[in-house]
């Protein structure tokens, strides 16, 4: 009877270990401390799309929330912008400095085209050609310079909004010291008219422009 027990644990202990061995693919049986350590790969990270930009504006309101402005556009930089309009005056290239549609004010409210700017400018260089290449003085009166926003002009104010101010843009009048030519001619008027844009490479350019002797 207990030749019979041990034959019927010797052959289950038989079948364990066959099983075992099979599970292992036939090789040794692998212990925890046998077990290479594998690094953890990290989970996906969820990615937030960025967060949506406002259109820039010259003004904002606090309850208006999240506002982007635009960098205004300098006295400096509108002093600058009419110092180069007046050394275009020493080659008569004044085209680089202009907006595509940028026009010549009128005295009556009414505008010219760009080609009737280029060609007024290029007419006065050459009347005086060799008195504007020798003008090396700077002329600009930046410290006296008066200048309005979109927003600070209208149909009715003084002086009037042009119809072709854009937002962001800035009107600008800028005084210049008497500059004559041998005959004692004006060069140029003693006020610059400027309507300043900021192209879309960021360079301010002129989109109007006029020279008057009025106060």
């Amino acid at each position: 009877m207990a030749s019979r027990r041990r034959s019927r644990i010797s052959r289950s202990s038989a079948a364990v270990l066959l099983l075992t061995a099979c599970s292992c693919g036939g090789g040794a049986l692998e212990t925890a401390l046998d077990v290479k350590d594998v690094t953890r790969k990290p989970d996906g990270v969820l990615l937030e799309p960025a967060p949506a930009v406002p259109n820039p504006e010259e003004r904002g309101k606090a309850q208006e929330g999240v506002v982007a402005l635009r960098q205004p556009i300098s006295d400096e930089q509108i002093g600058e912008l009419a110092r180069d309009y007046v050394r275009a005056y020493v080659n008569g290239q004044v085209s680089p400095l202009l907006t595509d549609d940028a026009v010549m004010f009128g005295d009556n409210g009414r505008s010219s085209p760009r080609a009737a700017l280029v060609n007024w400018v290029l007419e006065r260089f050459r009347q005086h050609v060799q008195d504007y290449q020798t003008l090396h003085k700077d002329i600009v009166r930046q410290e006296k310079l008066e200048r309005w926003g979109h927003d600070d002009l209208g149909p009715h104010s003084d002086p009037p909004r042009p119809s072709e101010m854009h937002t962001g843009d800035v009107f600008a009048r800028v005084p210049l010291d008497p500059a004559m030519s041998a005959t004692g001619d004006p060069l140029f008027h003693n006020t610059l008219v400027l309507l300043v844009r900021r192209a879309p490479d960021r360079k301010l350019k002129i989109a109007g422009l006029s020279e008057t002797d009025a106060p």
